[in-house]
């Protein structure tokens, strides 16, 4: 056969373009093999459809190509065999896969009438990306003895871990989270899943990475004002007010960080939806975001009409697919929220069945945690983060403390030095009541038993008279 070069791709394709491709993967099986995922009988010529429906069928059912006489009977089609060398091979595997695409963005632009009558926008946006998207697997993957200080390397280099900036929450994690991950925050309703997602969006834009803020329920003007406040330090209360103030130092701060993008969709958008938004931003900005928060996961619809909503399972499971798909298409963050249900309104402890929609969205999200703040956390200022599901950590089951700022809304590290069987509240409680009591807490080794039972001992007493249930569960483990 003529010797083409892999930059030298025919401007368009015609039958003996596909005669020879066809000819070419029955002749070579493994070539045949590596286009199949990719192959559609409607990208030939209508003298061929019937030969390409017939082998990929023989090919589905008995994972081998028909014999030349077996094709002959069946379809009447005569085979001629080709020879290739290496050469030969990349140019048949470059001009197979531009041959594919440009034929599938064809059919997606003949049927492109029908759909705009029904007025099925999403469909037709998912068919063309679809058919840019045809490509074939020739990266074989990482050849994982090859140069282990390379890999590393480049591991730190693309910066693949992103810290949260919560010290307790990045060890649980082993550094934080992840590009290309799917993060799900829980909580009933009013706790604070949005006050969480709004935290790390501040605290990676303090990274100096860029982070687009999705809402699906809060305005975009209501996302800023807390914004606001949780950079300026202004308490949420006096920042109308105080315009001026958080105009200059919102000022000052901007060199300092990342950018973000806060933009506000309808209830019941789509995957396809924020991916159009996602493109539409890298046209103006010439960059792709970081981080992608999505406020939340609950209140968004699948792709496909054809998915009844009101199963909640199914719907999440797809959803969930779908949001997971942009953070590896577009090697970003994602963190999203869920609600927790009804049965998680007097829990102690989440579990994984407490969240509404069920195991669906849990399977397919890298991590799944919960937020806990009981009345008497809520009075010192205390949230309980509880680990539901860690995929590349071994901190299911775990719990920690975040420290809230109601008044500018933020989330801190919790101060103190938690001590084993106790949540870091509960030993500071026992601390401060020890000093209010007029003595220093004893440092010795060993304190003398007087010492102790004049100062913890009544302040466990205390603790337990005024809320048993909420020490035992919280503090003690």
């Amino acid at each position: 056969m003529e010797r083409m070069t892999d930059t030298t791709l025919p401007p368009n394709f015609d039958l003996n373009h596909e005669i020879l491709f066809l000819n070419i993967m029955l002749s070579n099986p493994d070539m045949f093999t590596r286009c199949a995922n990719i192959l559609d009988a409607r990208y030939f010529d209508n003298q061929l459809k019937q030969t390409i429906s017939f082998i990929l069928g023989y090919y589905n059912e008995h994972q081998g190509l028909p014999e030349p006489s077996i094709l002959k009977t069946s379809t009447g089609y005569e085979s001629q065999p080709v020879a290739m060398d290496r050469a030969d091979r990349e140019w048949f595997l470059n001009c197979i896969e531009h041959f594919c695409r440009y034929r599938a963005i064809e059919l997606a632009v003949w049927e492109a009438p029908k759909i705009l009558e029904k007025k099925n926008y999403a469909e037709l946006e998912q068919k063309v990306r679809d058919a840019v998207l045809i490509t074939l697997m020739k990266d074989l993957g990482l050849d994982y003895w090859d140069d282990p200080i390379a890999r590393l390397q480049a591991i730190k280099a693309n910066s693949g871990t992103l810290s949260t900036k919560f010290q307790d929450f990045d060890k649980k994690l082993y550094g934080g989270f992840n590009r290309k991950e799917l993060e799900i925050v829980c909580a009933n309703s009013g706790v604070g899943k949005s006050i969480f997602l709004q935290n790390l969006a501040v605290n990676y834009a303090e990274q100096k990475l860029n982070v687009v803020y999705i809402s699906l329920e809060l305005s975009e003007e209501m996302i800023s004002k807390r914004l606001d406040s949780m950079l300026t330090g202004i308490p949420t209360f006096e920042i109308m007010r105080r315009m001026e103030d958080v105009d200059e130092s919102l000022r000052a701060k901007k060199a300092e960080h990342g950018h973000i993008w806060v933009k506000e969709m309808q209830s019941g958008s789509k995957a396809n939806d924020i991916v159009a938004y996602l493109e539409q931003f890298y046209l103006q900005n010439k960059f792709w975001p970081d981080v992608l928060c999505v406020d939340y996961l609950d209140l968004m619809g699948p792709n496909n009409k054809s998915i009844d909503a009101g199963n909640l399972w199914v719907k999440d499971k797809y959803v969930s697919e779908e949001l997971r798909g942009i953070a590896r298409q577009f090697n970003l963050l994602l963190c999203t929220a869920a609600q927790l249900g009804r049965t998680a309104l007097d829990q102690q402890v989440h579990g994984q069945e407490h969240i509404q929609g069920g195991i669906s969205k849990i399977n397919t999200a890298d991590n799944v945690f919960s937020i806990l703040v009981t009345p008497a956390m809520q009075q010192r200022n205390e949230w309980q983060i509880q680990f539901l599901k860690t995929r590349s950590s071994a901190g299911v089951g775990s719990r920690l403390s975040l420290r809230f700022d109601p008044d500018t809304l933020r989330l801190h590290n919790w101060d103190g030095d938690p001590s084993e069987g106790y949540t870091s509240s509960t030993l500071q409680a026992l601390q401060r009541a020890v000093t209010v009591s007029g003595e220093q807490p004893n440092t010795e080794p060993n304190p003398e038993p007087t010492t102790m039972r004049t100062t913890i001992a009544p302040t466990l007493k205390g603790l337990v008279s005024t809320s048993f249930n909420d020490l035992v569960r919280q503090g003690l483990r």
